[in-house]
């Protein structure tokens, strides 16, 4: 894979903002849609990034033995007349997480009690928006789609996915042939005259702690130790 600047500058985005959607990529280092897409997937094919289930984008750490293989390879680069190339230090991926920091890899995970009364631990950023919106459906039964995504702040969080659409109109949204909303079975949600509808599942940890804070007093939502 042939990196250039525009490479360097979406991976070091991705590592300082561990689970970061496509928007919040293409937003948070000013690169053109069809270039941050083209790079992504370059990242997906050589494992340098992964997906995940909520559809952001983490970095993935090299192993033991592929730092050791990279080691090696690069002693030998060493060798040879000319410069070697340096080799990425753990400093250089960012400070490690603290709740609630949007500067930080973000590894939050959430607890939050369901509609069927159990508390739920260990949830991500995007299956946290989903119990919250379930939730929010079973205590209000005549809310419609568009009263649901203004009570989820759609407009500032979700300005391109919006919180909450119908099935038909969520399996639309997909990049790379990857949906951007939970659309299994288990995961749609029914909301009064208009039937099925999906989540988005695009979710940073600053539209979902704006959520958090929307929603504060009505429902409690814990970091997960």
């Amino acid at each position: 894979m042939k990196t250039t600047k525009q490479h360097e500058t979406i991976l070091d985005f991705v590592k300082s903002n561990d689970g970061a959607s496509l928007e919040t990529i293409r937003e948070g280092t000013k690169v053109g849609d069809l270039m941050v897409r083209k790079i992504l997937k370059d990242f997906l094919t050589e494992n340098i990034c992964r997906t995940n289930d909520d559809g952001g984008y983490s970095f993935i750490q090299p192993t033991k033995k592929a730092v050791e293989s990279k080691t090696d390879s690069k002693k030998k680069e060493a060798a040879k007349p000319g410069p070697a190339l340096k080799e990425k230090k753990e400093s250089d991926l960012g400070p490690k997480h603290v709740p609630g920091s949007t500067k930080a890899r973000d590894n939050t995970r959430y607890s939050f009690q369901g509609v069927d009364g159990k508390m739920q631990h260990g949830l991500p950023k995007g299956r946290l928006i989903l119990m919250m919106v379930e939730r929010y459906i079973a205590d209000h039964k005549s809310a419609t789609v568009k009263q649901i995504n203004e009570a989820f702040l759609a407009g500032s969080v979700q300005k391109r996915f919006f919180v909450l659409r119908t099935k038909s109109e969520a399996t639309k949204y997909t990049v790379n042939h990857i949906p951007r909303f939970f659309l299994r079975d288990s995961q749609l949600l029914t909301v009064a005259n208009v039937g099925k509808c999906a989540v988005c599942s695009q979710w940073d940890l600053t539209g979902v702690t704006k959520v958090i804070a929307a929603f504060k007093g009505k429902y409690k939502v814990t970091v997960s130790k």
